[in-house]
């Protein structure tokens, strides 16, 4: 059993995203037995075209959506195989449009094209009441987005009840207490979601 990852971002040699993807490896080599193959890089050409594009047709932030669906169709062009798990942590504002309007996420993933998506302009901008600790809280936030979208695209299609990365918070404060419960300050998968991790892939 392994897994094959790649994370991009605008700066991944950022003092936050260093912190908050090594997080994210550490878990994902908990899962993987320390056989996951994990990558993190800046955004190339390609997906550079792609957020500029997604955002010159919305006018106002990025269209999450319509970005993850141009990575597909290159994905697709190139050949790359699903087995390749891609999540992309974006700084810019983004939304995901919906039936009655849009809504601004922090993490949005489409597990049939093993594509995710990490809104940490999102996550920052609802920290306001830890600004004093932003620098150690953030990465936290920002690694248990990341970690959970992977999740979806590790087959956890659902939320999960328990005390876990893949449960549902709707705030930031709902994930450091979330955290606090779990007795951890790293995102972690539940018992029940590792043992379906690791079954399914």
């Amino acid at each position: 059993m392994s897994g094959t990852f790649r994370f991009v971002t605008d700066n991944p040699k950022s003092r936050t995203m260093e912190r908050c993807f090594d997080m994210v490896n550490t878990e994902l080599q908990r899962v993987f037995h320390h056989t996951a193959s994990v990558s993190v890089e800046t955004f190339d050409e390609p997906e550079i075209y792609n957020l500029s594009h997604a955002h010159s047709q919305t006018g106002s932030g990025i269209d999450i959506q319509e970005f993850i669906r141009r990575q597909h169709h290159d994905r697709v062009a190139l050949g790359i195989s699903n087995a390749l798990k891609n999540v992309s942590v974006i700084t810019r504002p983004g939304f995901v449009p919906t039936e009655r309007g849009r809504v601004d996420p922090f993490g949005y993933s489409i597990p049939d094209w093993a594509e995710g998506a990490v809104c940490a302009d999102r996550i920052i901008s609802d920290t306001p009441i830890y600004h004093r600790l932003k620098q150690t809280i953030v990465p936290r936030l920002i690694a248990f987005t990341t970690t959970h979208e992977t999740g979806h695209l590790l087959g956890l299609r659902n939320h999960c009840p328990n005390d876990c990365v893949m449960h549902a918070t709707p705030t930031t404060e709902a994930t450091l207490l979330l955290m606090k419960r779990n007795h951890t300050t790293t995102p972690r998968f539940c018992t029940s979601c590792l043992t379906r991790i690791r079954r399914s892939n």
